[in-house]
């Protein structure tokens, strides 16, 4: 790339980085109503799995992080852990 293109560039649109908005096919109808069911049905159950998810819509587990990742949940897995009750706690600090 000339330094010239780069220059221009910078010029007519104030940066360095490529235009990202018109990249891509758009998304057909039944992607678009597959992402609101995704968005529903992790409403009503948020620690679902992303591949029981996409079984479960007939989408790819690609489709799932996407809509996912745009849409603003994150997907994530629960994790039981251990609590030390109050008592406990405070005896295995005084006895360090």
């Amino acid at each position: 790339m000339k330094i010239n293109t780069v220059v221009q560039h910078l010029r007519d649109h104030g940066t360095f980085k490529p235009q990202t908005h018109d990249r891509g096919r758009d998304r057909t109808e039944r992607i678009l109503q597959a992402e609101e069911q995704i968005l529903g049905r992790v409403e009503e159950w948020p620690d679902i799995s992303t591949r029981s998810l996409a079984t479960e819509v007939g989408v790819s587990q690609f489709v799932v992080h996407r809509a996912l990742k745009e849409q603003g949940p994150h997907p994530y897995h629960v994790q039981k852990v251990q609590a030390l009750e109050p008592v406990l706690r405070t005896t295995i600090c005084f006895f360090n």
